[in-house]
């Protein structure tokens, strides 16, 4: 089963650990015995007795990890001895070492490391990074959360002494396993029924993927924590990187399940979709799909051809864009902490799908033709204004130029 989740999970289900700690209790004086970026190697939670203690649970292979990271060592460098965020994994040390040479993020990573600490994974309990937890200057534990709450503002409340007001509240489900039936045998909460299609509200603690599995008799579908406009688009049988921005939702009542903020809106605009098949009939499923969402949400979704607005990036008239000047493929477009952007040896779809991601509202194409690999730098700077982007791209021989164009789209209504 191929699962595209939204967070790294951690293995198969997992019993709670007896030492597992609620909020408001006291945490022990855990021992860090392998501490990278600290001058001594070694520490314990009491060393920091008087701070804000913030642990981030992470992985190497975790996007979302990643992400966090350059956001709470600024948090860090705001608020110095007030604050002492720590970051735990459970990787190998070779592994964890390799990131720090490596990996852009990792390079510049100055936070706390602690590696193989089975005690913090027994008092907290995930399956799932980024998991946060939050510890009071006196040692309490505060929260546990998702990366949605590590802001200045919860920091300057804690120091008052006030409380957090956390809305990304983080506790794993421990016992779902995505390779059996959601909510059978109390897979992942409460039993259903073995033979169904069912949809659920939001369930706190699954993270977020799809899949399907198909076996001689039966062909099953599971979507986790999903708008309406991802089941939609599921059910029109496109896959889950087509373009948001090629998704119209053309009616008032479409417009109500639009998301604008996923932490604030999840609860009551994100749900859960299964639905098992016989096999026999696997080729009714997305029309079954279809159906259910209709009577559910009242809502058609069809895939049409349309002349759209677009982006296309294009030659310069028609000069000759300079061949990379070779060495190892690479790039940083994922790198959120480093404003300057840069390509190298890398082929101009890689600046198209970068551009997809940055430039609001419209689809970016690829209209150059470019068949060898190119170099290419950019500043975020560049990517406020599309006058400015164009001047920077012209230095490569590339532009913008706006267009209509006939796309696949998804209409909603």
């Amino acid at each position: 089963m191929a699962l595209l989740l939204s967070q790294a999970v951690r293995g198969q289900a997992q019993e709670h650990a007896a030492a597992e700690l609620e909020t408001g209790e006291q945490v022990p004086d855990v021992t860090f015995s392998t501490l990278l970026h600290y001058p001594s190697g070694t520490a314990s939670l009491s060393d920091f007795r008087g701070r804000v203690v913030l642990l981030q649970f992470w992985a190497t292979t975790c996007g979302s990890s990643l992400l966090a990271l350059p956001k709470l060592e600024a948090l860090q460098q705001a608020f110095g001895d007030s604050l002492q965020v720590i970051t735990v994994t459970s990787q190998k040390r070779e592994e964890v070492e390799t990131f720090l040479a490596n990996n852009p993020i990792g390079r510049r990573m100055k936070l706390p490391i602690v590696l193989d600490n089975q005690q913090l994974e027994e008092l907290f309990p995930y399956n799932a990074v980024p998991h946060l937890v939050w510890i009071s200057p006196e040692g309490r534990l505060l929260a546990q959360t998702g990366p949605y709450d590590a802001t200045p503002a919860t920091v300057r409340r804690l120091l008052r002494g006030q409380e957090g007001n956390f809305k990304d509240h983080k506790k794993d489900v421990m016992d779902h396993d995505y390779s059996k039936l959601l909510f059978h045998e109390g897979n992942g909460g409460s039993p259903f029924p073995r033979y169904r299609s069912i949809l659920t509200p939001y369930v706190p603690g699954l993270g977020g993927g799809s899949g399907k599995v198909k076996t001689d008799s039966t062909l099953r579908l599971q979507i986790v924590n999903a708008s309406v406009a991802q089941l939609l688009r599921a059910s029109c049988g496109l896959p889950s990187y087509f373009p948001e921005k090629q998704i119209f939702l053309t009616s008032d009542k479409a417009r109500a399940h639009q998301v604008h903020n996923l932490v604030e809106e999840r609860q009551h605009k994100n749900y859960c979709y299964e639905m098992l098949l016989p096999a026999a009939l696997s080729d009714k499923l997305y029309t079954f799909m279809q159906q259910d969402l209709e009577r559910l949400f009242g809502l058609q979704a069809s895939v049409r051809k349309r002349r759209i607005d677009c982006w296309e990036l294009t030659l310069l008239d028609r000069a000759a864009v300079p061949r990379s000047a070779g060495g190892e493929p690479g790039h940083n477009f994922t790198d959120v902490s480093d404003p300057d952007k840069y390509m190298r040896n890398e082929s101009a779809n890689r600046l198209v799908v970068f551009l997809n991601k940055h430039i609001p509202d419209l689809p970016v194409l690829d209209r150059t033709g470019i068949t060898y690999p190119i170099d290419l730098q950019l500043s975020e700077g560049d990517l406020q204004d599309i006058n400015r982007l164009n001047t920077r791209l012209a230095a490569y021989g590339l532009r913008l130029q706006k267009k209509k164009r006939p796309l696949q789209v998804l209409i909603i209504q």
